[in-house]
């Protein structure tokens, strides 16, 4: 199932975050996801999270991320996404 929606979601699954009902779609995806999976999407959504993070529906998602990408890896993709715009 988890498959067959990043399929079809694509590349449009970062839209998921900042929307009102998406946002909630997003983070069931995180969590249903494997770790591979979640790797595809970090790649996938990293040039949106600082407008998702920024965003009432987004930052829910950007909590979720963070707080199941906790392979090295993944954290660093986070971070590298993240941190020029901590100040923000």
């Amino acid at each position: 199932m988890v498959e067959l929606l990043y399929r079809e979601l694509g590349r449009q699954v970062g839209l998921l975050m900042t929307d009102p009902f998406g946002n909630y779609l997003f983070q069931k995806l995180i969590e249903m996801s494997t770790d591979e999976q979640r790797r595809s999407l970090l790649r996938t959504v990293g040039p949106q999270l600082r407008a998702a993070a920024k965003d009432a529906h987004g930052t829910r998602c950007v909590q979720k991320l963070i707080q199941f990408c906790r392979p090295a890896d993944m954290e660093a993709a986070l971070l590298d996404s993240l941190l020029p715009f901590v100040v923000e």
